[in-house]
C-alpha cells in the first residue's frame, strides 16, 4: 500500500485544479509505475483546496464519477494496475459532500464514501457547505477487508468498532486535512488508540505542507519490536505492508474482542 502526502495548492481555479491533479497523478505514475503494489491512497479533499474560497465555488469545483477529475484517476488506477483511493467534494441530491472515491485497478467505481461527521470549530468550516454522509463504506483488496473514514470521523469510537465488529476490517484508511489548530496535538492518540482497541491497521493520511504533515501508520499491536510509522512534513510516498495473518496473530494472542463483555 503506498500513502501520498501530497501537496495542495493553498488557492485554485477550476483550470489549477487540472493542473494540480496532473501533477499528482504524474508523480505517483513516475513513483509507482512496475512496482507490485496493490493500493496507492490520497488526503482528504486531494483533489482541492480545503478553504473558504474553494468552498464557495463547490458549484465549479464538486463532481461525480462523470467528471474529469475521477477519469484521470481512473486512467491511472488501470496504467499502475492499482486500486485508488482519494478526496473530493462530490455532488449529491440537495448539495455536496466530502467524499473519498475508491477506484478499482479495472478503473471502474468500487464506491464513495461519504463523510459522516462534519467539523465545524476552529479552522474547519465544513458544515455551512456539506452534508453528512449515512453509511460506512468497506470493500476488498485481494484478502484484506479495508473500511474507510475521514478526519473528524476518528473521534468518535463506535464508528471504528462497527468497521471491527460488523465489517471484519483488517486496515482502516484515514484520510485527513488536519491544520495545525488546537485539534492537531490530539489527532495521533486517536489514531493509535483507535487501532489499537480494535486490533486493525490504521492510516492516517494528512496532506504536506508546513501547516499540515505528520501522517502516520499504525500496527495493530505495537511494542518494541512494532511503533508507529510517522512522516515529517514534506510531501512523499510511502510504502506500508498489511498482512491478514499479523491481524489475525493478534487478535488471537489478546482475545480482546471475546473479553469485550460490551459486545456480547
Amino acid at each position: 500500500m503506498a500513502g501520498f502526502q501530497c501537496k495542495i495548492p493553498e488557492q485554485m481555479d477550476k483550470d489549477g485544479q487540472i493542473r494540480h491533479v496532473d501533477r499528482l497523478c504524474s508523480k505517483l505514475r513516475n513513483e509507482l509505475k512496475g512496482q507490485d503494489g496493490d493500493l496507492v491512497v490520497l488526503p482528504e479533499l486531494s483533489a482541492m483546496t480545503y478553504s473558504r474560497d474553494c468552498f464557495d465555488k463547490l458549484h465549479e469545483f464538486a463532481e461525480d464519477e462523470s467528471g474529469p477529475i475521477f477519469s484521470k484517476f481512473s486512467e491511472l488506477a488501470r496504467e499502475l494496475g492499482m486500486w485508488i483511493v482519494y478526496g473530493h467534494a462530490s455532488i449529491q441530491e440537495s448539495g455536496y459532500a466530502i467524499s473519498q472515491y475508491v477506484i478499482r485497478s479495472d478503473g471502474d467505481l468500487e464506491g464513495r464514501y461519504d463523510k459522516i461527521h462534519i467539523a465545524q470549530f476552529d479552522s474547519s468550516f465544513e458544515r455551512e457547505y456539506f452534508e453528512e454522509g449515512r453509511e460506512p463504506l468497506s470493500f476488498q483488496v485481494k484478502d484484506i477487508k479495508i473500511g474507510l473514514m475521514i478526519c473528524y470521523d476518528i473521534r468518535f469510537p463506535q464508528f471504528a468498532e462497527r468497521y471491527n465488529y460488523d465489517h471484519e476490517v483488517d486496515l482502516i484508511l484515514h484520510p485527513v486535512a488536519f491544520y495545525r489548530d488546537e485539534t492537531f496535538p490530539s489527532w495521533h492518540h486517536f489514531v493509535i488508540t483507535r487501532a489499537l482497541e480494535n486490533q486493525l491497521y490504521l492510516l492516517s493520511l494528512n496532506q504536506a505542507g508546513d501547516g499540515f504533515g505528520e501522517s502516520l501508520f499504525s500496527y495493530p499491536w505495537l511494542d518494541s519490536k512494532s511503533q508507529a510509522i510517522y512522516m515529517n512534513n514534506d510531501e512523499q510516498i510511502r510504502i506500508y505492508d498489511v498482512h491478514k495473518e499479523t491481524v489475525a496473530y493478534y487478535r488471537n494472542h489478546y482475545p480482546i474482542r471475546e473479553d469485550n463483555r460490551f459486545r456480547k
